[in-house]
């Protein structure tokens, strides 16, 4: 259900689960103008034993059958735009870009999907560097500019991806990433803590010179209209 947030709540549209016996698990707003919902659908299957034995009958044994997931894309009139199925595909997290235009889908076990929100066009797809290590946490930054994708698992592992920038599949300035010193198309990092910290802690030191060379000129113009602006009521007085 969504509700207008200026206009005492008033409910804007109410949407439905994709599929019936299904169930949302994620709803996200893009500033783009969309709304994505995500229905959960997990289907049993009984499996059924043969026994050749003469008399006896054939035995069922229930069993769970893989959980697939549907993507849903409405406008903010709740007109379904997209309609999208994930077969055999659990998603267990969903974040929208600070743009709006590409959708993260944080897959069971183990893989990281972005996709284009307005035509759900695979961009980039990455697979958990640990066998069998479930995604437990996404994150993607600085919001400024997107170039870090990091993803932690069940195992304890952290991986630092750096995102590539063909084909506008993930906007930022390209000086920002001159300035950040990201050189490589895309890097991994696997195995233990120490070697992702070094090298988010890189990547964080060239963040903050830039901010800090950033500040020092803001400080500068800050100070010259200062100047300037002294020196225009000191005329308007010597005019009064």
């Amino acid at each position: 259900m969504t509700h207008f947030l200026y206009d005492e709540g008033q409910v804007a549209f109410v949407f439905e689960v994709a599929e019936e016996g299904g169930e949302f698990t994620h709803v996200r707003v893009s500033v783009k103008g969309y709304v994505v919902a995500i229905t959960s659908i997990a289907r049993t299957a009984n499996i059924t034993a043969d026994h050749k034995g003469e008399g006896e009958m054939e035995k069922q044994t229930p069993s769970t059958a893989a959980v697939s997931s549907v993507c849903q894309i409405f406008n903010l009139s709740g007109v379904l735009l997209q309609t999208h199925h994930l077969q055999d595909e659990e998603v267990s997290d969903v974040q929208v870009s600070a743009e709006g235009d590409l959708i993260f889908l944080t897959l069971c076990p183990g893989v990281t999907r972005i996709c284009r929100i307005d035509d759900f066009v695979t961009v980039q797809e990455y697979v958990s560097p640990s066998t069998g290590a479930s995604i437990s946490a996404t994150s993607f930054g600085p919001k400024e500019a997107v170039i870090l994708l990091a993803s932690g698992h069940d195992d304890g592992t952290l991986s630092l991806q750096l995102l590539p920038d063909a084909s506008g599949s993930v906007s930022f300035l390209a000086n920002v990433r001159r300035l950040l010193g990201v050189s490589a198309k895309l890097k991994r990092v696997k195995g233990t803590v120490q070697h992702a910290q070094t090298l988010a802690m890189s990547t964080l030191d060239n963040a903050k010179a830039v901010t800090s060379t950033a500040r020092d000129i803001a400080g500068e113009a800050l100070g010259e209209a200062k100047v300037m602006m002294r020196g225009f009521f000191s005329y308007l007085q010597k005019q009064g």
